[in-house]
């Protein structure tokens, strides 16, 4: 596991999705990325999300970038940000006596409007009390992020997640299928 912050001027957005190539620091074979945005420069939104050899492509074990996106929001200037993340193996681990599932879910996680919840399977953990959730790719070209829902969206056996999106342009929040990683703490 890693964590690494750095500086952002990169802004990705609604027909430009490259993030900021970066490198591990260890080796991963499955790794799963979880950030965010952790300064405050600029008062509009930005979101964090990482990607693989193309922007629909999780990160690999051999490709991972990094970025903050606006999704369709008009007004493309941001400040720079600093950006944090966290990189795990995925699969289940312990941290100071503390269960941890890390994994990447298969590409099957919609829109709000669409008919959420939408579910990934768990295995491993006796019980589930939090879960921090990350794009792992953008296949949607409206940009979107992911959302824990529902009153009950963790439990040991089952995530309920959707895909969120801004309304800035338009008022819709369909989007396509997305794959996102997620940690599970028990």
């Amino acid at each position: 596991m890693e964590a690494v912050k750095f500086n952002s001027g990169v802004t990705d957005r609604k027909g430009s999705w490259t993030g900021e190539m970066r490198t591990y620091a260890n080796t991963y074979l499955n790794p799963v990325i979880l950030g965010q945005i952790m300064t405050y420069n600029d008062e509009r939104f930005s979101l964090f999300w990482s990607r693989g050899t193309s922007k629909a492509n999780p990160p690999s074990a051999s490709a991972l970038w990094v970025g903050k996106h606006i999704g369709e929001d008009p007004d493309t200037v941001r400040a720079q940000e600093t950006i944090g993340y966290i990189v795990f193996e995925a699969g289940l681990g312990m941290i100071n006596g503390q269960e941890i599932l890390a994994g990447i879910g298969v590409d099957s996680i919609r829109g709000m409007t669409n008919d959420p919840p939408y579910s990934y399977a768990l295995s491993g953990l006796s019980s589930a009390s939090v879960a921090v959730v990350s794009s792992a790719g953008m296949d949607g070209g409206d940009g979107g992020w992911p959302v824990l829902y529902g009153q009950n969206p963790v439990t040991a056996s089952n995530l309920n997640l959707a895909i969120d999106e801004d309304q800035l342009k338009d008022t819709e929040r369909s989007h396509t299928t997305e794959q996102v990683s997620y940690a599970i703490f028990e």
